[in-house]
Order: C-alpha cells, then sequence, then structure tokens
C-alpha cells in the first residue's frame, strides 16, 4: 500500500491510498476520518483504534 499525505500546521490535510487490495467498503470514508487529524502517532492511533481495518484491507 501507498499512503500519499500532505501535511499543513501539523495535522493530515490530504490523503490518498493506493494499492492492491480487495477492501470491502469504501476507502474514501476511512481517508476522510484521518483528515484534520494531528500528524502525529498517538493521535492517529487513537482514530485507527475506533476503526475496523479488516473490511478496508484485506
Amino acid at each position: 500500500m501507498d499512503f500519499r499525505l500532505q501535511i499543513k500546521h501539523g495535522c493530515i490535510s490530504y490523503l490518498q491510498v493506493y494499492g492492491d487490495f480487495f477492501g470491502q467498503t469504501d476507502v474514501k470514508k476511512f481517508t476522510e476520518k484521518l483528515i484534520g487529524v494531528r500528524y502525529d502517532r498517538d493521535a492517529i492511533t487513537e482514530v485507527l483504534d475506533k476503526v475496523d481495518l479488516q473490511p478496508l484491507f484485506w
């Protein structure tokens, strides 16, 4: 997978995901959850802990 990000003022302002994966749900909803999140391990982990990644990337 290839995650392309733009960071502005310490937050994720753009995120696009590319790769060979077969998701059962739309990746756009996943990326929207991360837009505006601080580009910091703890902040990103807090969001990802609430997302079921299995249907997105398998």
